[in-house]
C-alpha cells in the first residue's frame, strides 16, 4: 500500500509541473500593449505594464472571477490615449 501512495504522489506532482495545454511556450506569454502595439514576451507583465481591468458580476456569480481583463498598456501616455480613442461600454 505505501508504494501505491507514493507513486500517486509523484504522478501527481508531474502532472503540476507540466505547463498548460496550448502555451506559446512554457512560462512565457505574449503582451500586447492596446494603444501603441509594442508586444514583448515574458513571464510577467513587464515593469511599468498598467492592466485594465472591469469588475465582471455575471462572472462573479459563476467563479470566483470578478474581473476581466479588458486591455494592457505599457504606460500612462498609452493608458491615456486607450482611454481618449476605446468606449467601454458594460452591458
Amino acid at each position: 500500500m505505501p508504494k501505491r501512495a507514493a507513486l500517486r504522489k509523484r504522478e501527481r506532482q508531474e502532472r503540476a509541473d507540466a505547463p498548460a495545454p496550448g502555451a506559446l511556450r512554457p512560462g512565457r506569454r505574449q503582451f500586447f500593449c492596446r494603444a501603441c502595439g509594442v508586444s514583448v514576451l515574458a513571464t510577467d507583465p513587464p515593469d511599468g505594464w498598467l492592466r485594465i481591468q472591469l469588475r465582471d458580476s455575471e462572472q462573479e456569480r459563476r467563479n470566483s472571477k470578478a474581473f476581466q481583463t479588458v486591455a494592457m498598456v505599457c504606460g500612462l501616455r498609452c493608458l491615456k490615449a486607450w482611454a481618449t480613442t476605446t468606449k467601454v461600454v458594460k452591458a
